[in-house]
């Protein structure tokens, strides 16, 4: 089974395991014993300083985490209630804006009723003016047909 957390090297914190015995001339003889070791002092060093750092963390944890914890919760009331405090102040403007906007809009509501029908007659007398141009068209198309009729 693959570990969750592959991305970080567990090997490090595990027991680390002793090289075979040596005996006095085990350095000459065979000189891969003693990187073995050198290597297991290695892990184990790192291992002790690692529960040496972590115990006194814990340490710090415990004689001053409580009040770090606390002021921290105070600071975040206090930056909770300004944001709310800011809140407030911005729907009290959204809520102006807003009176004003329906105030002009009120203020003119009858300037913007005439100038929509005089544009509403205008385009109407455009249309009519249009019609009649058609059939003025049309009269002029008619009389010329009646005349060419005549003249052969």
């Amino acid at each position: 089974m693959k570990s969750k957390l592959s991305a970080v090297d567990l090997s490090r914190y595990e027991e680390v395991e002793a090289p075979p015995n040596t005996n006095p001339t085990s350095d000459e003889d065979k000189p891969e014993l003693l990187e073995q070791w050198n290597k297991a002092l290695k892990k184990t060093y790192t291992s002790s300083e690692y529960v040496t750092a972590r115990l006194a963390e814990l340490g710090l944890l415990e004689k001053f985490g409580k009040n770090a914890w606390l002021i921290g919760n105070s600071q975040l009331e206090d930056i909770l209630k300004s944001i709310e405090v800011e809140l407030l102040d911005v729907r009290k403007q959204q809520e102006d804006v807003e009176t004003l906007r329906r105030t002009q809009q009120e203020r003119v509501q009858g300037e913007i009723k005439t100038l929509e029908e005089t544009w509403k007659r205008g385009v109407g007398r455009v249309l009519e003016t249009e019609v009649a141009a058609e059939g003025l068209k049309q009269q002029i198309l008619e009389a010329r047909r009646a005349g060419a009729a005549q003249a052969s």
